[in-house]
């Protein structure tokens, strides 16, 4: 079945694959897979917050690589899902409860977003 839609996190829950077009094109694959382990920003929450925020700062991260909005911290990592483990790792070992990490969009999403600047 072949599905058409602007609403990626809707088609994410129930679709086995996608494919995307540029300019009448489509995208090639090995573009779509660098586009999916570049740059991506992930959601961290802690139900201590200013535990949270003293760790992420020993940390020394990149200036504007990080951010807080609405009780959440969102961080933009390079190197895909290896980068994000030694992140947490090293969150947990400074002292930082925990208690979500994960993608602060979906794969579907971050892979267009990541195509439409130019990624890859």
């Amino acid at each position: 079945m072949l599905v058409s839609s602007h609403v990626l996190s809707e088609l994410e829950e129930f679709s086995d694959a996608a494919v995307f077009i540029e300019a009448g094109t489509t995208v090639s694959a090995e573009r779509v897979a660098a586009a999916r382990v570049g740059r991506r920003e992930w959601r961290i929450f802690s139900p201590s917050p200013d535990r949270l925020r003293q760790v992420l700062a020993s940390l020394a991260l990149p200036p504007g690589s990080s951010r807080e909005a609405n009780g959440s911290f969102y961080i933009v990592i390079e190197g895909g899902e290896s980068a994000a483990a030694a992140l947490l790792e090293r969150l947990v070992a400074g002292g930082a409860p925990v208690a979500v990490f994960a993608p602060a969009v979906g794969e579907l999403e971050h892979t267009f977003l990541d195509l439409q600047q130019g990624g890859r």
